[in-house]
């Protein structure tokens, strides 16, 4: 287990790294400084001097508004992860039961409805569906308001927004998966054993799925992060993608980094802890962890 998670760790943090060299010098290039030559070995000492400040959280200040980032941050960061945690949330439930259903019932009028959707969902992309989903509530019905909705009410249609085309890809991939295992030879034996379907489906299929199923969740993960900021644009809600696009535009790279950074270490953060439920859910894991 502890080899397990350490392979883990090292590889997360060698990506870690990656990230913020890159970030680095991709903003350093866009700087002023940058542009009037500086040489290789200058950047080296800035990239290690910029490295050790960010390990002790200080993320340094913005060019613009000159306020700490890490402050200013933490002022945009929570409207952020409501709607990247709802999302989630809907897209996770959403899509284990369609994905389950319609392997099920494969071949049926249900599974066929569900791929149909499917396959218009995700050739939509989200911020079009979600100049859609505005012109068509907010703007047609007035059954929403673009701006100063309730808590709950203003996430609705981002939320959609974002979820209806990762819903439409993770679906198929889950129900792939669940078919697999239908398809294993076990379940045809407890069929003839005479154990209901529901039972063999809940206490056998998911849970020999379910690395498979986790594995396509981190894809997920990484295509919601990169929604965030776009969507936020979108429906001009508060939080740190729709800042770090005004701060592209105000040529504000301190921020843009900042802003690489927090959404590397999310998708890390989640990507770590996806492995984590592949090695509660996986036994084949768990004994190679263990040899």
């Amino acid at each position: 287990m502890k080899h397990y998670f350490a392979k883990r760790i090292l590889r997360l943090l060698i990506v870690m790294l990656g990230v913020t060299l890159i970030t680095f010098f991709v903003a350093e290039a866009g700087t002023r400084g940058a542009r009037a030559g500086s040489g290789q070995a200058f950047w080296l000492l800035r990239f290690i001097d910029w490295l050790r400040f960010i390990f002790v959280g200080d993320l340094g200040t913005t060019y613009i508004r000159r306020q700490s980032l890490f402050l200013y941050f933490g002022r945009m960061l929570p409207g952020t992860i409501q709607l990247g945690v709802v999302s989630l949330l809907v897209i996770a439930a959403a899509s284990l039961l369609l994905g389950v259903l319609t392997a099920v019932r494969k071949d049926g009028p249900f599974d066929y409805i569900v791929r149909f959707f499917t396959f218009l969902g995700s050739s939509v992309p989200d911020f079009e569906l979600g100049l859609v989903l505005m012109f068509t509530f907010a703007v047609g019905l007035g059954w929403f308001r673009i701006i100063g909705d309730g808590p709950v009410k203003r996430l609705i249609m981002p939320v959609c927004a974002i979820a209806a085309p990762l819903i439409s890809r993770y679906v198929r991939q889950i129900r792939g998966a669940v078919l697999e295992e239908i398809e294993q030879d076990y379940v045809t034996g407890a069929a003839a054993r005479g154990v209901r379907r529901w039972r063999v489906i809940v206490f056998h299929v998911l849970p020999n799925a379910m690395p498979a199923i986790l594995s396509s969740l981190s894809i997920v993960v990484g295509r919601l992060i990169s929604s965030l900021a776009i969507i936020e644009v979108v429906f001009i809600m508060r939080g740190v993608g729709s800042l770090a696009v005004s701060s592209i535009r105000t040529q504000d790279f301190t921020l843009v980094q900042a802003y690489a950074i927090w959404m590397a270490v999310f998708y890390i953060v989640s990507s770590f802890f996806v492995d984590v439920l592949k090695y509660l859910t996986d036994p084949r894991l768990r004994r190679k962890g263990a040899s």
